[in-house]
């Protein structure tokens, strides 16, 4: 668990460092927690809603940790309208989720 300053509070998020938490995230996970990636460098990371189960606040932040973009994502369904992703407006190096 890592603590993130989001919005002048402290969130507990669990922390992605690696490839396998990187790519998985909250996907095909029931259980509603706050999730906080750290990428390899900045870029434009795209991130999308494929085996979600419920909505989350997805939000983009840079190498000094200032939010750059921030998104309320719905999971996606059968329909392919529903299929997105999400990116950042400028390079991101840090990605916080939060079940909303």
């Amino acid at each position: 668990m890592i603590a993130v300053k989001y919005k002048n509070k402290t969130i507990e998020a669990e922390l992605a460092d690696n490839w396998w938490k990187i790519s998985k995230g909250l996907s095909f996970s029931f259980k509603k927690r706050n999730m906080f990636f750290e990428m390899p460098h900045e870029d434009y990371w795209p991130f999308w809603m494929f085996g979600m189960f419920f909505p989350i606040k997805i939000i983009f932040m840079d190498k000094n940790k200032d939010i750059i973009s921030e998104f309320y994502a719905k999971p996606i369904d059968i329909d392919p309208r529903t299929w997105r992703t999400y990116k950042p407006n400028r390079p991101a190096k840090y990605v916080l989720e939060i079940p909303i």
